[in-house]
């Protein structure tokens, strides 16, 4: 059985179980995760997200930069990891992996194991190909994968708005009210060719639905 915020001991200790939160913009993955935190139950867990300050939580948080040049928040019972380039995705996944590993050391420097780590992809993340680097890194013995281990993805869908991105022809960097300025130029790879290549609204909302082990449907 697990104990809230266990201390470290035997190597034999069950692994912390990673959560991916993803989802269209506009879904309401923030206030998922705003009411997790809220609710907790003395757990204690680790976030790693694109804004902290969109995080609506009661706790007092402790702004803070760690050797590395990670950002980090910290209040009770919860700890908070930024990316610095703002989305979890698949061309940053060595920063996704710092900001893991982070929070790791956050946990040993207080002797005390997270319950719980979550990581809340951009509205434009996908999981598919999150879920493939983390494979890829757990086979090329990642020291994350040591004491962690990915165990749920996801998805909280927009009911009411759903069929209508579902039924949208346009692609996503086309989107800008959707995406925001700053992700007007979002792109993926071909994965046979290589070949730059532009991604479907309805591409992108089959594809986070598709990899969820669990769907929450909103408002």
């Amino acid at each position: 059985r697990l104990c809230h915020g266990r201390p470290f001991s035997s190597p034999s200790e069950p692994k912390v179980n990673i959560s991916l939160l993803s989802g269209f913009l506009g879904s309401g993955k923030t206030t998922l995760l705003s009411e997790l935190l809220q609710n907790k139950g003395g757990l204690r867990v680790g976030v790693v997200v694109n804004d902290v300050a969109q995080v609506n939580i009661d706790a007092k948080l402790i702004r803070e930069r760690s050797s590395s040049g990670i950002r980090t928040k910290s209040g009770e019972g919860v700890d908070f990891v930024e990316l610095e380039n703002g989305c979890a995705c698949c061309n940053a996944s060595d920063e996704l992996m710092a900001c893991i590993m982070q929070l790791q050391e956050m946990s040993k420097a207080r002797n005390s194991r997270f319950d719980r780590i979550v990581i809340e992809m951009s509205g434009v993340g996908e999981p598919k190909n999150i879920r493939r680097e983390f494979q890829e890194a757990l086979r090329d013995g990642h020291p994350i994968f040591d004491e962690a281990q990915l165990s749920t993805m996801i998805t909280v869908v927009d009911s009411p708005h759903f069929f209508d991105l579902y039924s949208a022809r346009n692609d996503v960097a086309d989107r800008e009210e959707l995406i925001g300025g700053e992700e007007r130029a979002v792109e993926r790879y071909d994965d046979m060719a290589s070949i730059e290549v532009e991604r479907k609204v309805v591409d992108l909302l089959v594809e986070q639905v598709e990899c969820a082990d669990h769907i929450v449907l909103n408002k």
